[in-house]
């Protein structure tokens, strides 16, 4: 009953400091510093989910770049496949072109003799 006693004696004891009105300011203070509290605290959680939503946001806009980067190498390694092929054909064509021209001068030389020759008889 010890206990007890000192339990209402403290409560008393709140009461009788309320009942003093710079108690009373002061424990207006503290209650208001309590609710103050709360609202910084509903402000720090609301900053959090901002904060994740703009985090999110930038996550998808990352991934959505990497699906572009990974789009355009693949079509610029498509492009230089067909440029080396391009490339490579041309090469093939004027080494054609070289072959026909040493043709047509071995030809021009032979009918050039047999033209001589004709004259010449």
């Amino acid at each position: 009953s010890g206990r007890g006693e000192a339990a209402l004696e403290d409560s008393n004891g709140l009461e009788d400091l309320l009942k003093d009105s710079s108690a009373k300011i002061n424990w207006g203070l503290l209650q208001n510093g309590g609710r103050d509290q709360d609202g910084e605290v509903r402000s720090l959680k609301e900053q959090l989910r901002s904060t994740e939503e703009s985090r999110n946001e930038a996550l998808d806009e990352c991934v959505k770049l990497e699906r572009t980067v990974n789009d355009l190498t693949k079509r610029c390694d498509t492009a230089m496949i067909l440029v080396g092929e391009g490339e490579e054909r041309i090469e093939q064509l004027e080494d054609d072109i070289k072959e026909m021209k040493v043709i047509f001068h071995d030809q021009l030389s032979i009918m050039a003799d047999q033209l001589q020759q004709a004259t010449n008889s």
